[in-house]
Formats: C-alpha cells, sequence, structure tokens
C-alpha cells in the first residue's frame, strides 16, 4: 500500500480518528425506514488488553432496503459471540431505528 513504515504516534492518530468516524457511524439515527434484510457476522482480532493479547469479536450488522442499497446498520467489539452480547447489539440496532426486518442471515452463533 505505499507505506514501509508507521510509528506508533501516526497509529495512535490514526486510531483517534477512525474511532471517531465509528462512533458516528453507530450513533446516527437510522430513521425508522424498512430493512427487511439484514446481514449478521463477526470477525476476530487480536486486541491488546490489560497488557495481554486476547482474541475479540468485531460484530457488524449490514442493512438492504427494498431497493436493494446496503449500508452498515452498526459495528461493535464484543469479548465473544454469546447470546447477551448478540441482543444487546441488535437491540441498539433496533432503539437507533432499524425496522420491518424480515430475513436474518448468519451463522451458527448462539445469539
Amino acid at each position: 500500500m505505499g507505506v514501509s513504515r508507521l510509528s506508533k504516534d501516526q497509529v495512535s492518530a490514526i486510531a483517534s480518528s477512525l474511532d471517531a468516524d465509528i462512533e458516528d457511524l453507530c450513533g446516527r439515527p437510522l430513521d425508522g425506514s424498512p430493512v427487511p434484510c439484514v446481514w449478521l457476522d463477526a470477525t476476530y482480532v487480536k486486541c491488546r488488553r490489560e497488557g495481554r493479547v486476547a482474541s475479540t469479536a468485531v460484530v457488524t450488522a449490514i442493512g438492504c432496503d427494498a431497493g436493494g442499497w446496503r449500508r452498515v446498520l452498526g459495528v461493535d467489539v464484543v469479548d465473544t459471540e454469546s447470546y447477551d452480547s448478540w441482543l444487546a447489539f441488535l437491540r441498539a440496532i433496533r432503539s437507533r431505528g432499524a425496522a420491518g426486518v424480515r430475513l436474518v442471515v448468519s451463522d451458527a452463533h448462539p445469539g
């Protein structure tokens, strides 16, 4: 990608910028427009927590409206794909205005 080296200060600055973008994305109202189809998934990444590296789930929800347009409904970081973590994630999306879901596509997670 043309980057041979980044300092830890540069990485921190980039991460701060991304944090603000993700916060805006996950806090925006979803306006109650019908989202008939939602895809749910998680990707596990290594994160440093309390001085050690641990596998952490990044959960995502992508919705498709009646016109076929897809948009990210939510992104969150959870310890594991448990019933409780998925429930909290989906309730947060619903509270922001996601409505009219008729089909959810996901893998075999407990949530």
